[in-house]
């Protein structure tokens, strides 16, 4: 009996605890996007349509309904199959010195596009990043094969493994200065021939980011050619300055 009134009591505790955790979330949808928030910050989880026909999907920094949630991430495979053909996130800062109420480490802005986000987009042909996002995570754009050209915004720090496999026809890429890291298999089945062009030191790779056999040519400011040049990774490609 002893054993079943201290179960009781946990069970009753757990209860609890997420019954309180429902009075921190809100779960809400506006113009065709489902949104859940948490403690000030929204996520977009995909359409309330799941069999929607959007092709140019706007992701804003602030919806109408709740104007005191920041958008801070696109959630795990929110829009994966879909039909979109473009996509565009809006840049929103917060007033300077405004954080997450949770972490003072994040700033109220947009930082991360999750795993599986737009994995089998087959019609995404283009994206616009907001400055400041940060991360672009595991498989969050597999398999798009109409991207031709990105370009990476100012904030982004790291691209997880497998974010674009198999865009079979990806072939120009723009990388800005603060890119750090390069998950595994990052470009792998992208185009036979890709351009990248490498505005920041040579970032850190987890294993090998290309097919074999792909023809890779790295356009790098004059300043960092020497650091290309001798990096065991990256001195293996073609390195030109431009």
């Amino acid at each position: 009996m002893k054993f079943k009134t201290i179960l009781s009591v946990c069970l009753l505790i757990c209860i609890v605890l997420a019954c309180s955790g429902c009075e921190h979330s809100t779960r809400y949808e506006e113009e065709g996007l489902c949104y859940w928030e948490w403690e000030g910050a929204a996520s977009v989880t995909g359409f309330v349509d799941e069999q929607s026909a959007v092709k140019d999907l706007v992701i804003k920094g602030k919806t109408d309904i709740h104007p005191e949630y920041y958008t801070w991430a696109i959630g795990s495979n929110a829009f994966e199959n879909s039909y979109v053909e473009t996509v565009t996130i809006e840049y929103y800062k917060a007033p300077t010195n405004v954080f997450h109420p949770d972490d003072p480490r994040w700033p109220c802005t947009f930082d991360s596009i999750l795993w599986q986000a737009f994995k089998n987009c087959k019609k995404l042909r283009e994206v616009t990043f907001p400055k400041e996002m940060t991360t672009i995570d595991v498989e969050a754009f597999w398999g798009c094969e109409s991207l031709e050209e990105l370009t990476f915004p100012w904030g982004l720090r790291t691209i997880n493994s497998n974010a674009f496999a198999y865009c079979s026809n990806l072939s120009v890429v723009h990388i800005d200065e603060n890119l750090q890291n390069l998950g595994t298999n990052v470009f792998v089945n992208c185009s036979q021939q890709m351009t990248l062009y490498m505005k920041c030191p040579p970032p850190t790779v987890d294993g090998e980011i290309f097919s074999w056999g792909t023809e890779i040519t790295i356009v790098v400011p004059q300043k960092l050619q020497e650091s290309y040049t001798n990096h065991d990774y990256w001195g293996r490609f073609n390195i030109v300055v431009g």
